[in-house]
C-alpha cells in the first residue's frame, strides 16, 4: 500500500477513535488528556485542525481540483467523518445525539473550509513541495552493498 495512502488512513483512524475512552484506564494520561481538552477553545481548535488536516491530505493525495464537485464530495466526506467521531465518543458518554453535536460538525466543517483556503493559498508553491516529497522519498538508497 502507498505510503501517503496508509498515513490518510491513520489520520482518519486516529479522528474516529474516542481517546477519552483509551485515557480512562491511566489516571496520568487522563489527567494529560483532560488539561489538553479542558476549555471548550481547546475542544474547537482541534477538531478545526484534525478537519482542515483531513480536507488538505485529501486534496494533496488525490490531486482533487479545487472546484464546486470536489468541494461538496469534501462537505459530504467531512460530515460523515465528523458524524462517526460523534457516534464514537456518544457511545462512551452514554446520552444520545443533540446540540453540542450539532455544534461540533459545524465547526468540522470550518475546519475543512479553512483546510480548503489553506491549501488553495499553497497551491502556487505546491511545486515545491513535490521537490521536497520527492527528495524525502528517494532519501533510501535502492541499490544493495556488497
Amino acid at each position: 500500500m502507498d505510503k501517503r495512502k496508509f498515513f490518510l488512513m491513520f489520520w482518519v483512524g486516529a479522528m474516529l477513535i474516542p481517546l477519552e475512552y483509551f485515557t480512562k484506564a491511566i489516571p496520568l494520561v487522563r489527567r494529560s488528556f483532560d488539561l489538553i481538552v479542558s476549555t471548550e477553545l481547546a475542544h474547537i481548535i482541534g477538531h478545526l485542525l484534525l478537519f482542515g488536516g483531513l480536507v488538505v491530505l485529501l486534496l494533496v493525495l488525490f490531486d482533487l481540483k479545487l472546484d464546486a464537485r470536489t468541494a461538496l464530495l469534501l462537505a459530504i466526506g467531512v460530515i460523515l467523518v465528523g458524524l462517526g467521531q460523534e457516534y464514537f465518543q456518544l457511545q462512551i458518554k452514554g446520552r444520545g445525539f443533540g446540540w453540542p453535536e450539532v455544534f461540533d460538525l459545524w465547526v468540522d466543517l470550518t475546519g475543512a473550509g479553512l483546510g480548503w483556503f489553506a491549501y488553495s493559498r499553497l497551491l502556487p508553491y505546491r511545486r515545491y513541495l513535490r521537490i521536497a516529497y520527492f527528495i524525502l522519498r528517494s532519501g533510501q538508497p535502492d541499490h544493495k552493498i556488497s
